[in-house]
């Protein structure tokens, strides 16, 4: 994990918790425990071996801004620049996202080689660090129904990107200079993953349904759906859970869940919700109930993980985020559930830089697993790598992680959304997934529970899990 690993800084002139937080989340990713900076005269950020006798020169951070100065319209920006031999070579791309100040020129070539030394003639740091503080979400003012930042606004979408873990191939770009100066340098190994997760929205469809709920269900099976046979199986879903046997719902998908993770050496993550603050968008459930108290009882004796939704409204409201968490941890306890961390997702990825994540660190979490746009699946964040957050309002890096959403089903099939074919997603889902296991990261995939309700659904949902298998 990126934010396990701490690089030493060797620098008196770089020394600011901005540069030092990027640095050492880079560096750290490389496994390199100690590494020498310093700034040239030309402001330049040198990297040195000792007693090699090369130097590497990377463009200044931030083009010598302070970081709030990032949240100044326009002050600084991204920009295509055309990739040269040696960086298409590696990335196999044309173009790079680049940071630079308004109104400048994207650098050629990207990188400068001599016998002695490489320069990197971008802010390779700056670039990383605006991306993965979603800078830019906190200076453009777009915002969809759920007053969430759209894909569609952000540039990564609009330059046809947004399928690139472009912070990750910063990085593969500063090892390959390194490499190529240093050949002697090994870097730290890490391993592609899948981790996936299920948030727990509606976890009952009849157990907790009055007949006139149920009734409407069923005309909507009918009258919308179109599906008789779904409208027969909630009929006997709803007789069924009357009787006693709850786990018949159509809803309870979670054993064959376990089962398939399982069955790949999967643990799977399910986020409980603890409150309603929003009668339209969240269901009402109790996790006090004797259903999802035995229900989160078998998952944790399964093995798997138990975690965090925060409801609707919570997304900017730390006393609310903090008595929901609390509330989730009060019942795991009554019930002998114990876990080393604590994660989870906002409901519906309702999501503000940085104050959610402050929400969260402040709360006592350990992760959040949020940050991927509803309206369309890919790298949000710039990465597939789990990485420590950092809070540019407060110019502070906070004791958190963001593990990127990489796919939400919704995003793929969803009405509102990308709207994709069965056979189209899955092609979206192995493209995304194989490009987490070029740069050995973890791909994220986020699967409702309330979502496998037909053969259709299970079918496509068991394809993506098994495609991870592949790698193995």
């Amino acid at each position: 994990m990126m934010h396990g690993e701490r690089a030493r800084i060797l620098s008196k002139d770089l020394d600011s918790p901005a540069f030092g937080y990027v640095a050492n989340l880079i560096f750290g990713r490389l496994g390199l425990k100690e590494v020498v900076l310093k700034t040239s005269s030309a402001k330049q950020i040198e990297l040195e071996i000792p007693d090699s006798g090369r130097t590497l020169r990377i463009s200044p951070f931030l083009s010598g801004n302070k970081p709030e100065d990032l949240l100044k319209t326009g002050q600084l920006q991204l920009c295509m620049a055309d990739t040269d031999e040696f960086v298409r070579g590696l990335l196999f791309e044309d173009k790079l996202p680049i940071l630079t100040l308004k109104g400048s020129s994207c650098p050629t070539p990207l990188v400068d080689w001599s016998p002695d030394s490489a320069s990197i003639n971008f802010d390779l740091f700056g670039s990383a660090f605006y991306i993965l503080t979603r800078a830019e979400e906190m200076t453009d003012t777009e915002r969809d129904f759920h007053d969430r930042f759209p894909a569609k606004a952000s540039h990564a979408f609009k330059n046809n990107y947004l399928h690139r873990p472009v912070v990750d191939e910063y990085v593969e770009i500063l090892w390959a200079c390194m490499k190529r100066l240093w050949p002697q340098l090994e870097r730290k190994k890490t391993e592609f993953r899948m981790a996936l997760s299920h948030d727990v929205d509606v976890p009952f469809a009849e157990a907790f349904s009055s007949p006139l709920r149920i009734g409407r269900s069923i005309a909507g099976d009918l009258l919308k759906r179109r599906s008789p046979g779904k409208a027969v199986k909630r009929i006997g879903s709803w007789l069924a859970v009357k009787r006693g046997d709850w786990r018949k719902d159509t809803n309870y998908t979670f054993d064959r869940i376990m089962d398939l993770s399982e069955k790949y050496g999967i643990r799977s993550a399910f986020y409980f919700k603890t409150a309603c603050t929003n009668p339209k968008y969240d269901d009402g459930y109790s996790i006090d109930h004797p259903y999802l108290r035995q229900l989160m009882r078998d998952i944790h004796s399964r093995g798997h993980e138990i975690g965090f939704h925060a409801s609707y409204e919570t997304y900017l409201d730390p006393v609310q985020t903090k008595k929901e968490f609390r509330k989730l941890q009060k019942v795991c306890e009554e019930e002998g559930i114990e876990q080393e961390t604590w994660g989870g997702r906002q409901h519906y990825l309702r999501w503000k830089a940085p104050t959610t994540w402050r929400n969260w660190a402040e709360a006592g979490l350990s992760y959040d697993s949020t940050l991927s746009y509803a309206d369309h699946v890919g790298f949000r964040c710039g990465t597939c790598h789990e990485f420590s957050v950092f809070d540019l309002e407060q110019n502070k890096e906070l004791p958190f992680i963001e593990r990127p959403l990489i796919v939400m089903e919704g995003s793929l099939l969803g009405e509102h959304y990308m709207r994709l074919k069965p056979e189209i997603a899955f092609s979206k889902i192995n493209q995304l997934k194989d490009i987490c296991n070029i740069f050995h990261g973890i791909f994220t995939l986020l699967w409702h529970n309330s979502s496998l309700q037909s053969i259709k659904d299970w079918e496509l949902y068991k394809t993506a899990v098994y495609c991870y298998h592949r790698f193995f």
